[in-house]
């Protein structure tokens, strides 16, 4: 799968939003005005979404769900969310990335998220790694997804052996300058710094297990992102310089 060289503004939003709400404090106003800018992109079908935007409506609501979740926001304080939510329910979502999205966002309002979990696991290969759908070949993109939506339900605390295989995979997969690719293409930022973020929340759990341990591919991987830099000591895309940094902090 190619990476799209373009992000829409909604992406952008959400990712910086995300950032700021992975630890770092951003300023008042630069806070409620995306905040803002998202709530009021709210359509009648429940979605949140532009003309103009690169991404489906179904993914531009989810992740402005989910950075709205991040930065504590509820249906309260924002009423469109239960549009929003119900919106990305029933949108007849099919792919992994999608599967994954609405895992995270019913995570995060406190939802099921069972038959999400089991619809996965229909993806899943014997070598461990996750498809676009089921029955497809393995990919490192969406096994990191997976992976990621999974470190946000209780099967981490309970099951986190049937994620081994899955580990595991992705920790063959990295290549030796550190990042990671798919589909035979060259390692790339997007690709890594995904990968990367989701390896992460399993980096305490897998620590007494040498063969899953994946603090030594982290290490490599923000080696990797942070060599990808160019002069300006960003990287060549917006969207690459958003999720190296997501990663990397």
């Amino acid at each position: 799968m190619i990476q799209k060289t373009r992000q829409s503004t909604f992406g952008l939003i959400t990712l910086l939003i995300a950032i700021w709400g992975g630890g770092l404090s951003p300023p008042t106003f630069a806070n409620t005005l995306g905040l803002d800018w998202l709530a009021n992109q709210a359509q009648p079908a429940g979605d949140y979404s532009t003309a103009d935007d690169l991404n489906a409506p179904f993914m531009a609501t989810a992740e402005t769900l989910l950075s709205f979740y991040q930065l504590g926001e509820t249906e309260t304080s924002q009423p469109s969310m239960t549009g929003a939510l119900n919106f990305v329910n029933t949108d007849g979502f099919v792919s992994t990335d999608e599967v994954c999205q609405v895992l995270k966002v019913n995570a995060r309002a406190g939802r099921p998220v069972e038959p999400f979990i089991n619809e996965l696991a229909t993806r899943l290969s014997d070598n461990g790694g996750l498809g676009d759908l089921e029955d497809y070949d393995s990919a490192v993109r969406d096994t990191a997804v997976a992976l990621d939506a999974l470190a946000k339900t209780p099967i981490v605390e309970t099951h986190l052996s049937l994620l081994y295989p899955t580990i595991d995979f992705l920790l063959k997969q990295q290549h030796a300058n550190g990042g990671w690719a798919d589909n035979g293409n060259q390692t790339s930022v997007s690709f890594t710094a995904q990968v990367m973020q989701a390896l992460w929340h399993y980096r305490h759990q897998l620590s007494n297990i040498p063969s899953l341990n994946v603090v030594p591919a982290l290490d490599k991987a923000q080696a990797y992102l942070l060599a990808q830099r160019n002069d300006n000591g960003l990287w060549n895309e917006t969207f690459e310089s958003a999720l190296a940094l997501i990663a990397i902090l």
